[in-house]
């Protein structure tokens, strides 16, 4: 059965099937706009980012977050110039301006982040820890969209707000490629 999910401006994800049927889901009320939603490859977790730069795994069939990946630096608010040149520094270990696109691997274990921040994330879904397993940088205008290579070779890409599309080996951080040929940002592909 085919799955639609979106984020609302409300703080609110939309999840609707092909029979008709609907769900609405109801944030903790503290994370703002819902930016980016993605389901796992199973079907049974979605994950969301918000204006805060918050990430939330919900269980599909009961419409409750089961985690929160939420970092100490811009919790509930925007982000500050403190708080982006934090980010840059290396010292944050989570989004500190909007997340703006979530991807799942193809093992539905790993979910990659991009944001206004320009950082990509990494996050093992099933590891007691909220520390991403790696962070490295995007377009430096911000990163609008992630996605997991299909082939399960670890390989992530990242798409800008500049137009620039960055590949990276998940487990290094190590960029191998970047094209720069599109005119304005890169944004995520609808499946």
């Amino acid at each position: 059965m085919k799955m639609l999910a979106v984020g609302t401006n409300r703080g609110t994800i939309i999840l609707a099937n092909s029979r008709g049927d609907k769900r609405e889901y109801n944030s903790d009320g503290r994370s703002g706009k819902v930016f980016c939603v993605a389901l796992s490859p199973e079907g049974r977790t979605l994950a969301s980012g918000s204006q805060d730069g918050s990430l939330q795994l919900w269980d599909v069939m009961s419409g409750e977050i089961v985690r929160s990946l939420r970092g100490s630096s811009a919790q509930g608010r925007e982000a500050s110039e403190k708080d982006l040149q934090a980010s840059r520094m290396g010292s944050v270990q989570q989004h500190c301006a909007p997340c703006r696109s979530v991807a799942w691997c193809p093992c539905s274990r790993l979910l990659a982040s991009g944001g206004d921040d320009s950082q990509v994330f990494i996050w093992d879904t099933e590891a007691p820890s909220s520390i991403p397993l790696n962070a490295f940088w995007g377009d430096r205008a911000g990163v609008r969209s992630v996605a997991f290579a299909p082939d399960g070779s670890g390989r992530v890409a990242s798409g800008g707000g500049r137009g620039s599309i960055m590949l990276f080996n998940r487990e290094s951080g190590r960029e191998w490629a970047r094209l720069d040929a599109h005119a304005d940002q890169v944004l995520p592909r609808d499946d």
